[in-house]
């Protein structure tokens, strides 16, 4: 088994996150509209995103390691938008249920620039989430 290479614990949260992509590893010579996913699990260094069903075609010039991603959510149970500049890390496909389905992708991200209180308030909800999760599994 491999080594943990993250910095910071990661909680397991859906929740609404709009994206841009800000520059391709690729050129691209039209402009995208804001597109919009699901977060998978959140820390204080990366998010999980859950993209909307999209081609491989997509996904091979969206996709890769050096993608650069414009994101914004709302964690639950805050009113505070969170805004933050990622970096593709890696992807894999969702598999849906039944194969004839559109698929879903799950892209990694690691934050590489955010306001400090974005990243302070990221890392105090996750703790506190892991604390509640704990507190009821007893």
């Amino acid at each position: 088994m491999g080594v943990e290479q993250r910095e910071y614990e990661r909680f397991g949260q859906e929740f609404p996150i709009s994206y841009d992509i800000v520059q391709y590893s690729v050129p691209n010579p039209l402009p995208d509209p804001k597109k919009s996913g699901t977060s998978q699990n959140i820390s204080g260094g990366g998010i999980c995103l859950l993209t909307a069903p999209m081609s491989i075609f997509a996904v091979r010039k969206l996709l890769s390691k050096k993608t650069k991603f414009s994101l914004e959510f709302y964690l639950p149970d805050y009113q505070h938008k969170i805004n933050v500049l990622g970096e593709a890390r890696w992807s894999s496909m969702n598999l849906s249920w039944w194969h004839l389905f559109p698929k879903r992708w799950a892209l990694g991200i690691k934050f590489i620039k955010m306001n400090t209180n974005d990243k302070d308030l990221i890392i105090k909800y996750v703790i506190n989430k892991q604390i509640e999760t704990n507190l009821v599994k007893k």
